[in-house]
């Protein structure tokens, strides 16, 4: 069981990071839960569907792209529950992602409930 719930988070997590690279911020959006948190260290914590996106649509205005996820572990908690942890870095910025917590939904969807990651460096001009 494990196994089978480690390759599907890999599986949803792998398609997320697509759906950014594609620059699909709705597609990115969807893979929230609606009562989803969001903790950006050091920027602040975001709670609920509307406060993610806001989140992501202004820090879109910086053209992020090329995300990509480094050493990556999927730690199982139950057969609908998984916690991913991982390095990541993109052309503007690049940090570490202590908790996506990943949560299989009745149709076999996995979205994210938590996401909690620290942005190391930020290369972006301030408008």
């Amino acid at each position: 069981m494990s196994q089978k719930v480690i390759e599907e988070v890999m599986a949803a997590s792998r398609e997320w990071v697509a759906t950014f690279n594609r620059g699909d911020l709705d597609g990115c959006l969807n893979g929230y839960l609606p009562g989803a948190t969001m903790k950006v260290s050091p920027v602040g914590e975001f709670t609920g569907a509307g406060a993610i996106a806001l989140f992501w649509r202004d820090f879109a205005r910086h053209q992020p792209a090329e995300l990509e996820y480094m050493n990556i572990k999927v730690k199982v908690i139950d057969e609908r529950n998984a916690v991913l942890s991982a390095d990541w870095q993109m052309n503007i910025a690049s940090g570490f992602i202590s908790k996506e917590l990943w949560v299989k939904q009745d149709s076999g969807e996995w979205k994210l409930s938590q996401d909690d990651f620290t942005v190391l460096t930020l290369n972006i001009s301030q408008d």
